[in-house]
């Protein structure tokens, strides 16, 4: 079982924040501490068919594109992101490649097991990238070239493990056909990953954060740095004429905590000093 110090933990977050803060992701100035949830729009393709029958198998690769453009926190309940971080022009994207690592049957449906990683990009009128209009006016190919060009903000995996020792997780429980996610016979899924780079000094708190038991697919019951619930059906017709085949509704979860004021810089570098005592073991990853 992982145990962090409290003292490691504070002089992580501190180091981290100081080297980032002239790059801080602009996310952050919405981000408020404890929970907080992003709600996204989002659409998947099979982007690796390794038998060519068009279903999800073991060793295929689904790709997910995501549009997260409503934060919900302490201040914020159901706000366009946007308007939060007090920048109409930003946008929040996420691209997502998960590998079916286990496709097992479960009634009349199948649990798909994956492995899958998610980069996080933010963009603006001001910086180079492009901006999204929507899914469905432009070819799948572009919208992904358009919701990664913009400045790589935090990026998770399912790679390591939660605060109690279950394994980080991506998992489907769904039809392996995804013209049978209709409505009313939604796909769902959960993830609960760990943070494997952190380039927008996201204020995440390390395994904080509950993958609940209870639900379709449950989760794993353990805390991990960020976790997410959703379902997935067909694609509307206009955005499955762009190359996706599915659409879903994906709510992002995580626990931050509050940056320190320049005034207390001082108590907390004696925090890190204090920290340097403390030799906790090092998070294991799969593999």
């Amino acid at each position: 079982m992982k145990r962090v110090q409290f003292l490691l933990i504070a002089s992580i977050m501190l180091s981290g924040w100081i080297a980032g803060s002239s790059q801080a992701a602009i996310i952050n100035t919405a981000i408020r501490a404890g929970l907080n949830t992003l709600n996204d729009r989002d659409v998947a393709r099979l982007l690796v068919d390794l038998n060519g029958n068009g279903l999800v198998d073991f060793g295929d690769t689904i790709e997910t594109l995501l549009i997260i453009d409503n934060i919900s926190n302490s201040q914020f309940g159901g706000t366009l992101l946007g308007t939060a971080v007090g920048d109409a022009t930003y946008q929040l994207t996420a691209h997502t490649l998960a590998t079916v690592t286990a496709k097992i049957p479960t009634g009349p449906v199948f649990t798909f097991e994956t492995s899958a990683i998610t980069n996080v990009y933010e963009d603006n009128s001001s910086l180079a990238g492009t901006i999204i209009a929507d899914f469905a006016s432009q070819s799948a190919n572009a919208a992904v070239i358009a919701g990664t060009d913009g400045n790589l903000i935090l990026s998770v995996s399912t790679a390591g493990f939660g605060f109690g020792g279950a394994m980080d997780i991506f998992r489907i429980l769904g039809s392996d056909d995804f013209s049978d996610l209709v409505t009313g016979n939604e796909a769902n899924f959960v993830f609960a990953n760990s943070i494997v780079a952190n380039p927008g000094g996201v204020p995440i708190i390390p395994d904080a954060t509950l993958s609940g038991l209870l639900g379709a697919p449950p989760g794993t019951g353990d805390l991990h740095d960020i976790v997410g619930v959703g379902e997935e059906e067909v694609a509307a017709s206009s955005v499955a004429a762009q190359g996706w085949a599915i659409q879903s509704d994906t709510t992002i979860s995580f626990t931050a905590f509050a940056i320190p004021e320049m005034a207390s810089l001082a108590v907390w570098g004696v925090l890190i000093g204090a920290a340097g005592l403390f030799s906790p073991r090092q998070r294991r990853t799969k593999g």
